[in-house]
């Protein structure tokens, strides 16, 4: 059996000595103004002031995407995404009585609309800069605990938007 290691190293040389099939010819653009398609990924994020660090909760973005070209130099286009954000933790306790595990979960569901300006120098160079407006869709938070914690979601609110 050959080690993971090995298969890795082999495989990425492969794939960075292959040459590409958009590397034969320049770049053209095309007469188009406007553009449209799809958007999918994913992310790992964290929530800001809570007492867990590190990016430990997985989610996805998916959406549609409209791209305008303004001019050789210029551009703008605006997005509407679902993403998945939030906090998650599992972590040992003691206490007097003894250890216990305990999980945290905040799952936080948004409709995103950012909306970027595009400025190209270069074939090669792209600025962009813009602003984002993100509601709030649901949230679900739960921590389980041993010593049988409640979270009150009326102490513990959650902003509906933020830009």
């Amino acid at each position: 059996m050959v080690p993971l290691r090995l298969r890795l190293v082999v495989f990425l040389l492969l794939f960075l000595c292959k040459k590409s099939a958009g590397q034969n010819t320049y770049f053209q653009d095309d007469s188009h103004t406007f553009y449209g398609g799809l958007v999918a990924g994913g992310n790992f994020t964290q929530v800001d002031g809570d007492t867990y660090e590190g990016y430990s909760k997985a989610g996805i973005n998916v959406g549609a995407i409209v791209y305008a070209r303004l001019s050789p130099a210029t551009g703008i286009s605006m997005e509407m995404i679902y993403t998945q954000k939030g906090s998650a933790a599992a972590y040992t306790s003691g206490s007097a009585v003894g250890y216990y595990e305990a999980q945290y979960h905040l799952k936080l569901n948004y409709v995103e609309v950012p909306v970027l300006f595009h400025f190209f120098t270069s074939r090669r160079l792209r600025y962009e800069a813009g602003a984002s407006y993100a509601y709030l869709i649901r949230s679900d938070e739960w921590l389980y605990d041993a010593s049988n914690f409640y979270i009150n979601p009326d102490i513990t609110t959650i902003r509906n938007f933020f830009a």
